[in-house]
């Protein structure tokens, strides 16, 4: 992932430049008769430094304070002086490399005729600093921000920017909101006004996301508002013992059965309903399942009969005759809701209840009592 971001920076990013200084030192610029002196930043050691003559007498060293000598030439009368990077001739040797401190040894002979020392120091670069600067796509979607300040030496300017040194590592998270998930990054090489960024979609993502700094750039956190999944299914169970001995309406965990209850024996019509939602199926299991006058979706045989569709209320017709064994009955039911199978009547409305006359569950609707099959009921 680094090498990724190494080549995106590398496209961005403008080097920063070595600067170059050249220090000439002539034998009039010897303080005296000694053993080293300083001038411009370099220091000239040896044995022995004569002014009155111009000569140097090794060994010695020429050291820098301001970088790395990449080359030096020495120019006098007599020239006899080696060492590592060292080469020419009797009147001119020159040094290549790069170190602060180089060393020699032999004589530099002015001979009152004079020498010139001449180096070139390469400065190392001025510390870089770029700008981060961080963005989202939607403020009320999530939020994102440099998780790895402490510690470092990046800086947090509270406006959305960040300074950071170059070659520093950055770690950024986008955090989303509640009902939102984070889905990409985005990144330009320009610090801009949101609407006017030229954002590259980057192919990862990565969450934190951690990178080396070389360049200025802007990233970006985009957000979504999470997909809704669909509900899962409900399942309610209903077995014999649930049921009471006697009675004409009975209700278990949010399904409700109306009918003439007589122990374990279930006689319609009747219907089931739910507040959870709309039933896809129901199953039902008994000594003898028998739907004489069963309104549509139901099937099978005497011990076993289904129904599937989608309504929140099921009517029903014959019985189901337990005959003291087991009655068991299975709801699955779709939490979304969806149309309740009878004609013109919405579950949330206001002007609309269930009414029980009779052992028969009705509807009121807008001062009108209907069937479950939506037909006027006097």
């Amino acid at each position: 992932m680094r090498k990724l971001f190494t080549f995106f920076f590398a496209a961005l990013m403008s080097a920063g430049m070595f600067a170059t200084t050249v220090v000439t030192i002539t034998d009039s610029d010897f303080p005296g008769w000694g053993d080293s002196f300083t001038k411009d930043g370099v220091t000239v050691s040896a044995e022995m430094i004569d002014d009155m003559y111009g000569n140097i007498s090794g060994p010695g060293s020429f050291s820098t304070t301001l970088g790395n000598f990449t080359k030096i030439e020495v120019n006098a009368n007599y020239v006899n002086i080696s060492g590592e990077g060292w080469s020419g001739n009797s009147e001119k040797m020159t040094w290549t490399g790069n170190a602060s401190s180089v060393s020699f040894t032999g004589d530099i002979n002015g001979d009152e005729e004079g020498l010139t020392l001449k180096f070139t120091i390469e400065e190392p670069a001025l510390a870089v600093a770029n700008t981060l600067q961080l963005h989202v796509n939607d403020a009320a979607m999530g939020s994102v921000a440099v998780t790895n300040l402490l510690g470092s030496d990046i800086i947090d300017n509270g406006d959305g920017t960040y300074t950071v040194p170059e070659g520093a590592e950055v770690t950024l998270l986008a955090t989303p909101n509640e009902g939102y998930e984070f889905t990409g990054w985005k990144a330009s090489n320009t610090i801009c006004d949101f609407t006017e960024c030229e954002f590259v979609a980057l192919p990862t993502v990565a969450n934190p996301l951690t990178f080396d700094m070389y360049a200025e750039a802007a990233f970006m956190a985009e957000f979504a508002a999470v997909a809704s999944q669909p509900a899962e299914p409900i399942t309610v169970t209903w077995n014999s013992y649930d049921l009471p001995s006697y009675g004409s309406s009975f209700t278990k965990d949010g399904v409700t059965l109306t009918c003439d209850i007589d122990d374990s024996d279930l006689y319609g019509p009747g219907t089931f309903t739910t507040d959870l939602g709309n039933f896809t199926k129901i199953e039902v299991t008994a000594y003898q399942a028998c739907y004489i006058d069963a309104t549509g979706g139901w099937s099978g045989n005497t011990n076993q009969e289904t129904w599937t569709g989608n309504a929140a209320i099921v009517p029903w017709g014959g019985a189901i005759y337990g005959y003291m064994s087991d009655v068991t009955i299975v709801f699955t039911i779709e939490p979304s809701g969806g149309e309740t199978g009878i004609e013109s009547i919405q579950p949330s409305a206001v002007s609309s209840q269930k009414v029980l006359r009779n052992g028969m569950l009705l509807i009121e609707k807008n001062g009108h009592i209907i069937n479950v099959l939506g037909q006027p009921v006097r």
